[in-house]
């Protein structure tokens, strides 16, 4: 049985619903939130105060940089564009000095909402300012709805830590804007693998992001350090980022003629937003002849006419598939080397146009006959 309570308090203060029992968790809170000026941190998409490391291959877009400290390592693996590495000079001292001073704006502001010991996960929350006294915990999917309000702001006080579960997600619905969203924590902030995270974190101490996670915002650790492992991540940025991959591999690179050759093309969303209106083109040489193609993980349809090239269902955030080429090598092709590229496009403007092709090469021995010569001798004299 489902029990609703109906809590009514004057207008200035807040509307409360909860049901229990239930999928999820409505909170309205007066819309009381100021969005506090972030300075030279507004650059920044990731600021440590002692130390930043990025582990993998993930990309920045922005700055990223420490102070007081001077260390920031990962990059490569880790790209930076649109930004640039600062490590212990003039530009992250004035960044961090904006970032206490974001901080410091946050904590004077009225709480509309006491959310402490409750789990975030589940929850739809309007604007407003929200408090935890000690620790927030989210498990699950945050929304935070604008109502239709471009400018709606959201204010997370939290006492100690901020901590995601696996999987969890914040998103914005009905005009809302990530950069909108602050979280300003006590202590420490970690985001659990594969977290898909917005708004903009300001952590007295340390920021982590677990495998896999991503942030649509800021990660600003006033003292401690930033952590980030972005392996088979989508890109740490400010803003909705249109990014695809593919990876070509073959399953030999030196061959025989007539034997049979594999090709794999591997494509990936490795955005922070859903992409359509995508295709995929690969150049087969007319050699590699009875060709068959399995694709697995998206559905794909070719297009008409054109023997390899097809139209690509829309990608999830991080999602990916599989097509598979397979056929075999004309008997008659000549001796040498050859290479063939595989291209991924979208309608959008993609904004690392790195990834979007692949190519592999293979070396052609011709097929050498054996010719065989037996030679009978006469025993007789």
């Amino acid at each position: 049985m489902k029990l609703k309570v109906f809590t009514f308090l004057p207008v200035a203060s807040l509307i409360l619903l909860v049901t229990i029992g239930g999928s999820s968790f409505n909170v309205m809170a007066s819309p009381g939130a100021v969005a506090p000026s972030l300075g030279t941190a507004a650059s920044f998409v990731g600021l440590a105060g002692s130390t930043f490391t990025n582990t993998g291959s993930g990309v920045y877009y922005g700055n990223v940089g420490v102070y007081p400290g001077s260390s920031v390592t990962g990059f490569p693996p880790g790209k930076v564009k649109f930004g640039a590495i600062y490590e212990g000079t003039a530009v992250p001292m004035q960044a961090q000095i904006d970032a206490n001073a974001a901080y410091t704006a946050l904590t004077p502001q009225i709480c509309n909402t006491d959310l402490t010991g409750l789990d975030l996960g589940g929850m739809t929350l309007l604007p407003g300012v929200y408090c935890f006294d000690t620790s927030a915990q989210l498990t699950g999917d945050l929304v935070l709805d604008a109502n239709n309000d471009p400018n709606a702001v959201w204010v997370f006080k939290i006492g100690s830590t901020l901590t995601s579960a696996s999987g969890s997600s914040v998103r914005l619905i009905r005009g809302g804007q990530a950069l909108n969203a602050f979280w300003q924590v006590g202590t420490s902030a970690t985001l659990g693998t594969t977290t898909r995270f917005s708004g903009n974190i300001l952590a007295d101490q340390s920021i982590s992001l677990v495998t896999g996670a991503s942030l649509l915002g800021r990660a600003l650790a006033l003292h401690g350090a930033v952590t980030m492992d972005t392996h088979g991540s989508p890109p740490i940025a400010t803003g909705p980022i249109t990014d695809l991959s593919i990876v070509k591999t073959v399953n030999r690179t030196n061959v025989v003629t007539g034997q049979p050759i594999t090709y794999t093309l591997t494509f990936s969303n490795v955005g922070n937003v859903p992409v359509a209106g995508i295709m995929i083109t690969d150049i087969i040489p007319i050699s590699v002849t009875g060709a068959s193609v399995i694709s697995s993980g998206v559905a794909i349809t070719q297009v008409n006419g054109t023997g390899y090239a097809w139209n690509i269902a829309p990608l999830a955030v991080a999602q990916s598939g599989v097509i598979t080429i397979s056929g075999q090598l004309s008997a008659t092709y000549p001796s040498g080397i050859f290479t063939n590229t595989a291209v991924i496009t979208t309608a959008a403007l993609d904004s690392d146009d790195d990834n979007n092709s692949s190519s592999v090469g293979v070396t052609v021995a011709p097929r050498h006959t054996l010719i065989l010569i037996v030679v009978l001798r006469n025993s007789n004299p």
